[in-house]
């Protein structure tokens, strides 16, 4: 049977779909129903809060451990589908936690939230945010992705990229001079993969904006912003169709 690897942030992971505050719904999120319409079995790695760079981080891990060391899964018989999150969340070492943590570019909510952390990460965090401006983590997010499906390649492993928040600029559209030049070699180099990443350049295409332009209400349990089992299931159905497309192309 066909597996179904699944990694995103809330919006991937079911986050309030039943009550407020809630982190995570598999069950009745869309991954869970694209797998049941394909008939494929699936695996949910989506955590709330999640970067980019954590999400690719897990996807690889998973992969190491289930693909390249155990052979549990087999590359032809594994479908990889990611929806990259927020372009401003990074990962960091978590003293107290002891694990790797996304935290948001927002420094003050991100410590507000953890009152656990430690004021060094809570300095760390105010500091690389006013380092790192939109531009940079724009960039840094569009190498994370690059990264991920050059390796999924590298292996074989069929793949579907999918943006939640945001999406890229073109090049000229890009607004730190200095790193323009490298943010257009790897916009470049990511190439014909757009065609495999929905919501890549266009807004109108990302799960945010989508839900939002077909008139879908939030679910009646967000306070952040999520969708409840309809705007899940309409994304479902939209990726279905533009999977169909991709494939026939």
């Amino acid at each position: 049977m066909t597996t179904l690897l699944v990694n995103g942030c809330s919006h991937t992971a079911g986050a309030e779909i039943e009550y407020a505050l809630q982190n995570k719904c598999y069950e009745k999120a869309w991954p869970k129903g694209l797998a049941d319409d394909m008939g494929w079995d699936w695996i949910n790695l989506a955590q709330s809060g999640n970067s980019n760079e954590q999400i690719k981080r897990t996807t690889i891990d998973w992969i190491i451990e289930n693909v390249e060391l155990s052979n549990r899964y087999k590359v032809d018989e594994l479908i990889v589908m990611i929806m990259w999150s927020g372009f401003n969340r990074f990962e960091v070492w978590n003293n107290q936690t002891k694990k790797l943590t996304s935290v948001s570019g927002n420094w003050m909510r991100s410590c507000r939230d953890n009152i656990k952390d430690s004021t060094e990460l809570c300095e760390y965090v105010k500091y690389r945010t006013i380092i790192d401006n939109d531009s940079v983590a724009e960039y840094r997010s569009l190498m994370e992705v690059y990264l991920t499906a050059r390796y999924l390649e590298s292996l074989n492993i069929k793949y579907y990229f999918m943006n939640a928040l945001y999406s890229w600029k073109n090049p000229t559209s890009f607004e730190q001079d200095e790193l323009r030049p490298n943010y257009k070699l790897l916009y470049d180099a990511y190439g014909n993969r757009q065609k495999r990443h929905l919501g890549f350049s266009l807004n109108t295409e990302q799960f945010h904006q989508y839900l939002r332009d077909q008139k879908i209400s939030v679910s009646e349990h967000s306070e952040l912003d999520h969708w409840g089992v309809e705007g899940h299931k309409a994304w479902k159905d939209h990726v279905k169709i533009w999977m169909k497309e991709i494939d026939n192309d």
